[in-house]
This record gives structure tokens, C-alpha cells and sequence, in this order.
């Protein structure tokens, strides 16, 4: 499904379109980037498509630091195993 596609059905589902929350991935589910075999350029493209879309964006726990985590527990990667944090 394309972006326009998306934010089309959007528009046509919801009664006040603005007040939908909209993030690219989550603890809940496979990882944005595990989805796309790591590819940051898709990564950063859907994280500014968050920001850019009429609604609330939402940057769940991990995607600040790109996890890539699969199926659970997976997708539930620990914060401070990254090493950059530490």
C-alpha cells in the first residue's frame, strides 16, 4: 500500500483525521527495520512520514535507536544493551 493510499483511507475512515496517533513501529510487533532487512533510508523516510502526516506522530521505546527486533521477545530489546548508551 502506498503513503497516499494510507493517508486516503485516513481522511475517508475517521471523523477528525488529525487526532489519529501515528508511529512507525512497536514493542507489539516486529520492528520497523526488521521488516525492511535494516534499511535506514526506508527507516528514516517512514520516521519523517510520522512527523509530516496530519495526526499525532508517536516514537515508541527502541525506534529512537532503531531496534530491529523480529517476533516477541525479540521486538523487546533491552535499552541499555545498546552501546552507544552506555
Amino acid at each position: 500500500m502506498e503513503i497516499g493510499d494510507v493517508l486516503r483511507e485516513m481522511n475517508e475512515s475517521f471523523a477528525v483525521p488529525t487526532l489519529a496517533g501515528n508511529f512507525a513501529d512497536s514493542h507489539d510487533f516486529p520492528r520497523f527495520l526488521h521488516d525492511v532487512d535494516g534499511n535506514r533510508r526506508a527507516y528514516e523516510a517512514a520516521l519523517a512520514t510520522v512527523f509530516a502526516a496530519p495526526g499525532m506522530p508517536i516514537v515508541y521505546y527502541g525506534s529512537e535507536q532503531g531496534f530491529e527486533g523480529g517476533e516477541d521477545p525479540w521486538n523487546r530489546e533491552d535499552m541499555f544493551a545498546n552501546p552507544a548508551l552506555r
